[in-house]
């Protein structure tokens, strides 16, 4: 008899023990197939990629409209038993209030964890100013304490993604959105140690996650090395969740990453998908903004969205968008490297 699958609230309180245990690994599937896949390979979490579904998809990071979005989140939720954590981009607006609307059906998928960022997806101005970008961050901590609390919140500073390569004004974002109640911080493009130990330093008590290419020197050993350079206590600001899946093997020797010497190979796929059908994908209710339509793809066509509108939530304490700012959606800065494997 097969045990019975965890509940959402199970994975997420898996996810959040993992965040108090250490450095641990959470690879970026783009679709259901990759995450099925890295599941039955033995990793805890895993963390959905935005420009990778988007590539999946034959579209350019940012150009995933939310309903869309949230199908995918759903839809891997749904297929897989370890926590989901998603890259929820800007939170699909660029208004504090519509970006807590936005957290909130987003939770309703299962996730157990998100990331809010801060570029505007505008070259001229390709972040927030860090006051507004403080509002957003609030707000999304607003609905996720509203919803129960239990969704992990990623403040993400894209200062390197979008030409910025400046420590010292990523590490003051950082630091604002820990303030603001982001649990976890996220730079993506920081490399060299010292750039590490500065985010680390900086947000402590609050967990890290570093961003591991393909061309990295260091192991898992290494990474966790860093951690001890935080003035907290045991087990508090001590998680550096590494989101690669690349080259893993130098990262560390677990078996659950010797599979990155070389591709996904066709054998051990069919053996992991062979007793799978698309009735494992539950079939169930997401609520998003644009009315009611079907959920394609892994979710099912019987999958609803509901209508939701700012008036779900109670008003969040900002300021008014910005003129300029209100008619643009914030997307998130691809990473010119690329964190996912493209190959089948």
């Amino acid at each position: 008899m097969k045990s019975p699958r965890p509940t959402v609230a199970q994975k997420r309180r898996v996810f959040r023990a993992l965040h108090d245990s250490g450095c641990f690994l959470i690879p970026n599937p783009w679709d259901v197939g990759s995450a099925v896949y890295l599941q039955s390979l033995g990793f805890k979490a895993l963390a959905t990629t935005s420009s990778g579904f988007a590539w999946s998809q034959g579209a350019c990071d940012g150009a995933v409209p939310l309903d869309e979005m949230l199908c995918h989140l759903q839809a891997v939720v749904d297929a897989t038993d370890i926590p989901i954590n998603a890259d929820f981009a800007g939170g699909f607006a660029a208004a504090p209030a519509q970006v807590a609307v936005h957290v909130r059906v987003a939770i309703d998928t299962g996730v157990a964890g998100l990331s809010i960022e801060d570029s505007t997806g505008n070259p001229a101005t390709p972040l927030y100013d860090l006051s507004y970008a403080v509002q957003r961050m609030r707000a999304a901590r607003q609905a996720i304490d509203r919803a129960g609390g239990d969704v992990l919140l990623i403040g993400r500073a894209e200062c390197f993604l979008v030409g910025r390569p400046d420590i010292a004004q990523t590490v003051e974002r950082l630091r604002a959105y820990a303030q603001a109640g982001a649990d976890c911080l996220y730079a993506p493009g920081i490399s060299t140690r010292e750039e590490i130990e500065a985010v680390v330093t900086a947000v402590a008590p609050k967990a890290v996650n570093v961003l591991v290419g393909s061309s990295t020197p260091r192991t898992l050993r290494d990474f966790a090395a860093l951690v001890v350079l935080s003035p907290a206590p045991p087990g508090a600001g001590s998680c550096v969740p590494l989101s690669s899946w690349h080259r893993t093997e130098g990262l560390t020797t677990s078996p659950a990453c010797q599979w990155a010497r070389t591709r996904m190979r066709f054998f051990p796929v069919r053996r992991v998908m062979g007793g799978r059908t698309r009735g494992h994908v539950t079939k169930g209710k997401i609520k998003c903004v644009n009315g009611w339509q079907g959920c394609s793809g892994a979710a099912g066509s019987g999958s609803l969205l509901r209508l939701g509108s700012p008036s779900d939530l109670p008003d969040a304490e900002v300021e008014p968008a910005p003129q300029q700012r209100a008619q643009g959606r914030a997307v998130r800065v691809s990473n010119p490297r690329g964190h996912f494997l493209a190959s089948p």
